[in-house]
């Protein structure tokens, strides 16, 4: 993320693909690595302990760790491991794998076309599409009871009200960030969370300022 952008001569975050340069295998079972910087996040506490509650209130989301990372023999101090979002991890949540679509800010269902895809196949994109179709072709205030055979909503409210509790302005339901959509081979659409180091600073208010699709038209259908 550009607010926790670090040069090489600072504290960088990391990516690390085990795999990019030759096959190698994995480590303890993973083939890729994401270090975060926590440079936003000055308890280094923030983003261990929103995952912990994603994790506990059953959304499915990475596990944490902390690790001291060196380059080239040179300390770079303290840093949060976060369970990058591929195959190994998605194995231990779901039972299949369709699509996972990483959303930029201000991206939503209804940008389908546009939204990246790092798991499945970018030329197929129906699963997200017949979704937004069904939207675009139903009243706003019945759009939740038309997609209960798409959407995840038992999770997408578990997702909602975690974000609410922990303060994460820049989550997904209050500001379309930070987060990813994962679908099943039956077309079931789930909200992953993402880049929770900016959490715990904000009094969330209760049913406004929401901006995800996905929370608005729970909202829309329950009023």
């Amino acid at each position: 993320a550009d607010g926790s952008f670090q040069p090489l001569d600072g504290k960088p975050a990391f990516k690390v693909d085990l795999n990019r340069v030759m096959t190698c295998g994995h480590l303890h079972g993973l083939t890729k690595l994401t270090l975060n910087n926590m440079v936003q996040d000055s308890t280094a506490m923030h983003e261990w302990t929103a995952y912990q509650i994603f994790r506990g209130a059953g959304v499915p989301s990475s596990r944490t760790g902390w690790a001291r990372v060196w380059l080239n023999g040179e300390s770079l101090g303290f840093y949060l491991q976060i369970e990058t979002l591929d195959d190994v991890m998605l194995d231990n949540w779901f039972d299949s794998t369709a699509h996972l679509y990483e959303g930029a800010y201000g991206q939503d269902i209804d940008d389908w076309a546009s939204l990246e895809v790092d798991e499945g196949d970018p030329l197929d994109r129906s699963d997200l599409q017949l979704i937004q179709e069904i939207r675009d072709s139903t009243p706003d205030n019945g759009r939740y009871e038309a997609t209960l055979d798409l959407i995840d909503w038992n999770e997408a409210t578990l997702l909602m009200g975690a974000e609410m509790f922990i303060g994460d302005w820049d989550g997904y339901a209050p500001s379309r960030n930070n987060y990813f959509f994962h679908t099943t081979e039956e077309g079931i659409l789930s909200i992953m969370p993402w880049g929770k180091d900016q959490t715990f600073v904000w009094e969330a208010p209760y049913f406004s300022g929401i901006e995800g699709v996905v929370p608005s038209d729970l909202f829309l259908d329950c009023m």
